[in-house]
């Protein structure tokens, strides 16, 4: 779920020209003095299985020369946000990798930083929740301030995520739980993600 706190000069409005599925958002944020922006948001259910949100994402078509964000509860393990190696990933989850290198698209959380913290011991935490952007979307630094703000978490068990849009812009501070979408420290995924794209 998205929050938006209208504000002059900024237009949001929701792709459903280009998908139509409860489990993908797309938004165009349009805002003055600033590049317009798509922000994906995405929720990958675990029991779906041929139907992950991730296996749509390839079928959109997306102008890769927009300046877009992709965040949301991936529901994905692999080594490149778990920074271990010993983390077994799918065979999905490889393709979106792929896809993502592929298209230019950098994360901007902390590997390793835990985003998911379970309610019992039977489960350990875990990073599940995941932004990324693409080419030209850094190039912009944007976005930026990415950070987890567990005071925002509230009853769930995944810590919220806060980042900036546009640096000119306040955040948003009364959010109630998922993302504080609202200007930056990428970390790149470099030499490791160009040996997976050659991987046969």
């Amino acid at each position: 779920m998205a929050y938006f706190q209208p504000c002059p000069g900024m237009e949001m409005a929701l792709c459903s020209d280009l998908i139509q599925d409860q489990d993908i958002q797309i938004l165009n944020i349009i805002h003055q003095g600033n590049p317009t922006t798509n922000i994906i948001n995405l929720y990958n259910d675990h029991k779906c299985h041929d139907e992950y949100a991730t296996a749509l994402l390839h079928t959109i078509p997306l102008s890769h020369n927009q300046l877009t964000i992709i965040t949301g509860d991936w529901n994905m393990y692999h080594h490149l946000w778990f920074s271990s190696p010993n983390v077994n990933s799918s065979m999905e989850t490889d393709y979106m990798v792929d896809w993502l290198i592929i298209h230019g698209y950098l994360l901007s959380n902390t590997p390793g930083q835990h985003t998911y913290i379970p309610h019992t011991s039977q489960e350990t935490p875990s990073v599940l929740d995941l932004t990324f952007a693409n080419g030209p979307a850094t190039q912009h630094a944007i976005p930026s301030d990415w950070t987890i703000k567990p005071e925002f978490a509230f009853d769930s068990n995944h810590l919220a995520i806060q980042w900036t849009l546009f640096n000119n812009m306040i955040p948003i501070s009364n959010c109630l739980s998922g993302a504080v979408h609202t200007g930056v420290e990428v970390h790149r995924m470099n030499s490791e993600m160009s040996g997976l794209v050659e991987r046969p």
